[in-house]
């Protein structure tokens, strides 16, 4: 194949991959209506410009997803950093807002996207159950009897949770992304041609120290149960770009 058609071609592509983007914006039910007019819009002005059928599209629109999750207002302070960290590991971009409780979204390829969903989930299940067991400890109800706040005691639980789960993640997203640089310039020129730049209103970082030192370690113990692999092997984050 020559260099001239070797490069329509990867210009042709790159146009599919953006009205299959476009396509997938508008379908999305987390679209707005103004979101959805727009990208139908610019998605038939292209077709049209470059004479391509919705077949040609369809098997693009699949590489792209947005997953949306809702947390109660009070879980900010965990919610914005564990998901920022799981982002970075996973390639994804992340936006956030607050209107009746923090609204996380990932966005990105489908393949990142969902295992972004599948550890955002893990990570809140073992968050909560590990809070659960820690309420049965005799440490609990120590400090209970001595009277500090039920709600104290679980915010030190999760931070500790927190902290130790967002360095985990961190670690192996250094570790990931150190072998796959190219690849996640590529991932987040795509996701941006698509979607745009993301913007977020939530808490991205933890900056509170430990009060109650061992309530805290508890909380950090606990959260190294979470697996942060995923059936699609040891480096999550590295996953082939779809053809």
């Amino acid at each position: 194949m020559s260099g001239s058609r070797a490069a329509e071609e990867a210009a042709r592509d790159a146009i599919i991959r953006k009205i299959a983007a476009l396509l997938a914006r508008a379908e999305d039910k987390a679209s707005s209506a103004a979101e959805v007019a727009h990208a139908i819009a610019t998605a038939d002005k292209l077709m049209r410009r470059y004479n391509l059928t919705r077949d040609e599209v369809r098997i693009r629109q699949e590489e792209f997803r947005r997953a949306r999750f809702r947390f109660d207002t009070q879980d900010e302070a965990y919610a914005g950093p564990i998901a920022t960290a799981i982002s970075r590991l996973a390639q994804c971009h992340i936006r956030g807002a607050k209107r009746d409780g923090v609204f996380l979204q990932f966005t990105g390829l489908r393949v990142d996207v969902d295992y972004a969903y599948w550890l955002l989930r893990a990570i809140w299940s073992a968050k909560r159950q590990g809070w659960t067991a820690y309420q049965g400890s005799p440490q609990h109800r120590a400090y209970v009897d001595a009277g500090v706040k039920r709600a104290t005691i679980e915010h030190q639980f999760k931070l500790g949770f927190t902290h130790e789960i967002v360095d985990r993640i961190r670690t192996l997203a250094v570790r990931n992304n150190e072998s796959s640089r190219e690849l996640i310039e590529l991932k987040n020129a795509l996701i941006e041609q698509a979607f745009g730049r993301p913007n977020s209103e939530i808490t991205s970082q933890t900056r509170e120290k430990a009060d109650l030192a061992d309530v805290y370690r508890s909380g950090a113990e606990a959260s190294k149960s979470v697996p942060l692999q995923h059936e699609l092997g040891d480096k999550p984050a590295a996953i082939r770009l779809p053809r």
